[in-house]
């Protein structure tokens, strides 16, 4: 992404909801004052409460830099407070409208393993070109133009169809972007995963940091096992929010005794997003399997219809899988009165975390 952004002649599109004041997020400004030296138009848009993972904040950073930037939803102001649940998760860069990121990297040093982080993050992105960019962009200048209170990119949109849920072309590839967030009277994120989930004919591959699932996501997953899908859900032990795991543990017990396996992997917080149906459909972006992706966050995704790209993914998830522990029912009963307690405990939490 930073050669990317030194390679811009153009535009800069960087929309994140975490971006970190650290060694990474430095790199990242000292990039972006760069490009606006140079003539760039740069946009960086940054989630309200995302921004406040860090202190100071990376704001006073890119202000002194001089680039661009608005705040989504500030949350530390008193009329604001009301949105606080509804946050921008989306993960974009797209640089003169030609070449995008997405996937579920922030803009934080414990993805760089290279630094030696104290916390490591494992994460998958990915790199596109091609005509799905038109989506990311119309998408990046609707939020920034809520964000900025009016605002408009430079480069303008108008000839470009609104198709943020089109399936088009990109080089050779059949890609439908998938932009998603409560202010959308259908889901389109959740509703895409029970409609593959239902046609899913031989097996389905679910990498997620969070897992916590609605009794309509139960539902589907167990009806599709009892009909003979195969399904594996790869989950992190180690999380950075353990009562997303106290939680999941709380209802995996639904899922295990209809034959999902369910898989814990080892060592660094694995914060990848993977979905792949039948080695065909393969859905990545940033949202996680959980009711704030599904309900809450504003949500940017893609699925990909191709069976070679799919085989790359299921290679990766096979080898999480190889590096995991099963989950059983067994090791759920044996768990202290105290631990089924705080997990039930977090369960209760379900719409909200």
């Amino acid at each position: 992404m930073l050669v990317a952004i030194d390679a811009a002649t153009k535009e800069i599109l960087l929309s994140n909801y975490i971006f970190d004041f650290d060694r990474v997020g430095a790199q990242f400004v000292d990039r972006l004052k760069s490009a606006v030296s140079r003539g760039v138009s740069v946009y960086v848009l940054l989630d309200g409460l995302g921004i406040g993972y860090s202190f100071p904040r990376i704001t006073g950073k890119l202000k002194q830099a001089g680039v661009p930037y608005a705040v989504f939803l500030p949350t530390f102001i008193p009329w604001s407070t009301r949105f606080l649940n509804l946050r921008n998760h989306r993960k974009l860069l797209v640089v003169d409208r030609a070449h995008a990121f997405i996937g579920g990297l922030n803009i934080r040093e414990g993805h760089c393993l290279a630094l030696l982080p104290r916390s490591p993050i494992l994460d998958i992105h990915f790199s596109l070109r091609g005509e799905v960019i038109n989506d990311f962009v119309i998408q990046f200048a609707q939020d920034w133009e809520f964000a900025s209170k009016g605002a408009t990119l430079e480069w303008h949109v108008e000839q470009a169809s609104d198709q943020s849920s089109s399936s088009i072309q990109n080089a050779n590839l059949q890609i439908r972007s998938l932009s998603d967030g409560p202010d959308l009277s259908i889901p389109r994120f959740s509703s895409l995963l029970l409609i593959r989930i239902a046609e899913a004919k031989s097996r389905l591959k679910i990498v997620s940091p969070y897992f916590l699932l609605d009794r309509v996501f139960i539902s589907a997953l167990t009806t599709a096992a009892l009909r003979g899908v195969e399904i594996d859900v790869i989950v992190p032990a180690k999380n950075n929010l353990p009562w997303m795991r106290w939680a999941m543990h709380a209802q995996a017990w639904q899922l295990l005794e209809y034959g999902v396996r369910i898989w814990e992997t080892q060592g660094h917080f694995d914060h990848s997003k993977i979905f792949v149906v039948d080695c065909r459909h393969t859905i990545v972006g940033s949202s996680n399997w959980d009711s704030r992706s599904f309900r809450l966050n504003f949500e940017l995704n893609i699925e990909v219809d191709s069976v070679a790209e799919a085989s790359k993914l299921e290679a990766i998830v096979s080898e999480k899988q190889e590096n995991a522990r099963s989950l059983t029912i067994e090791a759920l009963n044996k768990r202290s009165l105290a631990l089924k307690l705080r997990d039930a405990t977090a369960r209760l939490f379900l719409p909200i975390l």
